[in-house]
């Protein structure tokens, strides 16, 4: 029998299995199949790893983090498994704020350097930036564990701040009427371009790169409707620019109404215009929405463009091009179900369309203001539960009333009184008695009694604004004006018992 060389692994049977074992660098790697060929095959995925990973024999020891970051990049985050936006966050991300981890070996990186990292970008405000990075290096090192390039991923035991998502905004009617109204008026005196693509994505919700990528063959009539295919998006990429498939669940088929079909004569009428002043030296790529000369727009380009219009009209706080989306789904929903918004806005899942949907105040305070509570006059007939009973026991241990005598003593208002029929009271839901019932107060009594306040501030998804209709408040300090309606900030301080 031929002796096999040096770095070929040792190969035996081992019952109705065949057995392939090789060493490398103290490392045991073992395969084992049913038949030769497929043995083969083991054997050889086995030997182009640790040819990718630098050899057979020597490098593994000293691989640094910038090698297994490109091996990592060449074997699972490359074209046309991901998109070359990705590849080129995941770069900026490691030349902007991994540099430090560069040039270490994998089996000197720890902990704390890779958390020295993550805490000065959140010194900083960039809170999002220290997750994502953290992220980032974790999926680096879970590939190089899988290889058993590594014993264990540091960024594990790397501990990410605390981020709460900023809220979504959306414009409401008055300021929507506004934007249009004065972006049509400086559309028409030539002095703002980006009108039709602005009217487009207020009536389509679609994505800036899914607009700029609209060629003139995306325009289709499904079942006698004239609808956009949304299948493309524009990828830019070192100067270059190029139409790239969408992902398998942003596809769909648009139907356009009276506004969209608007915004799309608009802009052919626009590219025309520009065809015959540009003459020979213009650029026909196909697209429905590009500049003067033919190329694609950069969503830079539209961003900067729309801030600027924004500025100029007088918007204090102006909207990006991407709120425009957030504020067409949000005015679909008021009338639609949010599987259709889904559908429209081309989401996989409608937790997603969750975070995009934001009730508008005035949807707040015609709710609130519109809700009426009728008083139960049926006697209550049913036995009291034990909750009711402990709490009544508990009450007279601790020397309290129940809750209408501290109600009585606290508001010097009766609950039989013309006071408590006209809303002056807070109502609370009781699941036991099944009706509204007075707010049960006596903690919040007792801890005005012995001066043991404290205000804390309400934190996180608790804070919104109430409108008031007929409700009593504690702190002057928390009402004001919005949209005509009375309110008051839920993110007020409250009392509460230290």
């Amino acid at each position: 029998m031929k002796r096999r060389a040096k770095g070929e692994g040792s190969r035996r049977r081992e019952g109705s299995y065949l057995r392939w074992e090789l060493v490398v660098n103290g490392r045991r790697i073992v395969r084992k199949a049913k038949t030769k060929s497929e043995l083969e095959r083991k054997i050889e995925a086995v030997k182009q790893q640790l040819t990718l990973v630098g050899g057979i024999c020597d490098t593994v020891k000293t691989l640094t983090f910038d090698q297994a970051f490109d091996l990592w990049l060449q074997m699972e985050i490359c074209e046309p498994l991901v998109s070359p936006r990705t590849v080129e966050s995941y770069t900026s991300v490691r030349r902007n704020h991994l540099a430090s981890l560069a040039r270490l070996r994998l089996s000197e990186l720890q902990a704390v350097q890779l958390q020295r990292i993550v805490n000065g970008l959140h010194a900083t405000g960039k809170t999002r930036t220290a997750i994502y990075t953290a992220d980032i290096a974790q999926r680096c090192l879970n590939f190089a564990k899988r290889h058993k390039l590594v014993a264990h991923n540091i960024a594990e035991d790397v501990k990410r701040p605390a981020y709460q998502c900023p809220p979504v905004r959306s414009m409401n009617k008055a300021e929507l009427q506004r934007v249009l109204t004065e972006a049509e008026q400086q559309f028409a005196a030539g002095k703002f371009r980006h009108y039709p693509i602005l009217l487009f994505l207020l009536n389509t919700g679609v994505r800036v790169l899914e607009a700029l990528g609209i060629s003139e063959h995306a325009i289709v009539e499904n079942e006698g409707v004239l609808s956009i295919d949304i299948s493309h998006q524009l990828i830019i990429k070192d100067g270059q620019w190029d139409l790239r498939s969408a992902k398998s669940h942003s596809q769909r088929l648009l139907p356009l109404n009276t506004k969209a079909l608007q915004a799309l004569r608009l802009a052919i009428l626009q590219r025309e215009i520009d065809r015959e002043n540009v003459g020979p030296d213009y650029r026909d790529n196909g697209l429905l929405f590009c500049q003067e000369d033919g190329t694609p727009y950069h969503r830079s380009s539209i961003h900067h463009s729309f801030q600027r219009f924004q500025k100029a009209i007088g918007v204090d706080d102006p909207f990006s091009v991407h709120e425009l989306r957030h504020t067409m789904l949000t005015h679909l929903a008021r009338t639609a179900s949010i599987q259709v918004v889904a559908s429209v806005a081309g989401h996989r899942s409608i937790r997603t369309t969750e975070r995009y949907v934001k009730a508008l105040d005035s949807d707040v305070a015609e709710a609130m203001l519109g809700l009426e509570l009728t008083e139960d006059t049926t006697p209550n007939t049913t036995p009291k539960s034990g909750v009711e009973q402990n709490s009544e026991t508990a009450d007279r241990r601790m020397g309290r009333k129940s809750s209408s005598n501290n109600l009585e003593r606290l508001m010097g208002i009766e609950p039989t009184s013309p006071a408590w029929k006209a809303g002056a009271l807070p109502l609370s839901y009781s699941r036991s008695r099944r009706a509204m019932v007075p707010a049960r107060l006596g903690v919040k009594y007792w801890a005005e009694r012995r001066g043991v306040c404290s205000g804390n501030l309400r934190r996180g998804r608790s804070q919104r604004v109430l409108p008031l209709a007929k409700m009593r408040i504690d702190h002057a300090s928390a009402l004001s004006e919005k949209e005509g309606s009375l309110v008051i900030h839920r993110s007020s301080p409250v009392l509460a018992c230290r």
